[in-house]
């Protein structure tokens, strides 16, 4: 038996939602309360938000009435600088916090982040060019050393 699961991801900026190619050449989706609306009916597993514009701190309102919206799990990735953003994202209803630009940047807060949410609220995501197999189980040796530290 196969088993997959439907996860969509959504790019917001400024309230709008995009698709794009290597996050270039963004294309207006629409209002993100319809397309999470569109993936409810669509029964989708869980719904990942990346937030491309850097004002975190004016948007917790809006992530709030995305998460009203959503039937499904949903991580949110994007803009998140310290612990207690991560806490108002988690109390806001979403599942999963997702890291970045953190991971490469600042690994001793992706610690905190995992030491104080868990494991199971934490996730990194890595944007990959064209890659091969063995580089990518290197690069996965290479994250479980560096969390390890």
């Amino acid at each position: 038996m196969i088993f997959f699961r439907i996860i969509p991801l959504i790019l917001i900026n400024d309230r709008e939602c995009f698709k794009s190619v290597k996050y270039k050449d963004k294309i207006y989706l629409g209002d993100p309360i319809n397309i999470i609306k569109i993936f409810n009916d669509l029964d989708v597993d869980e719904i990942i938000i990346n937030n491309l514009s850097n004002k975190l701190n004016e948007e917790f309102n809006y992530l709030k009435q995305l998460s009203e919206e959503s039937f499904v799990p949903l991580t949110f990735g994007g803009g998140i600088k310290n612990l207690k953003d991560i806490e108002k994202i988690l109390r806001l209803g979403y599942e999963k916090i997702s890291l970045n630009s953190s991971f490469y940047n600042d690994i001793d807060f992706v610690k905190s982040a995992i030491s104080e949410f868990g494991t199971s609220s934490i996730s990194i995501s890595i944007n990959l060019k064209k890659i091969y197999l063995e580089n990518i189980i290197y690069m996965i040796i290479i994250i479980k050393k560096l969390l390890k530290k």
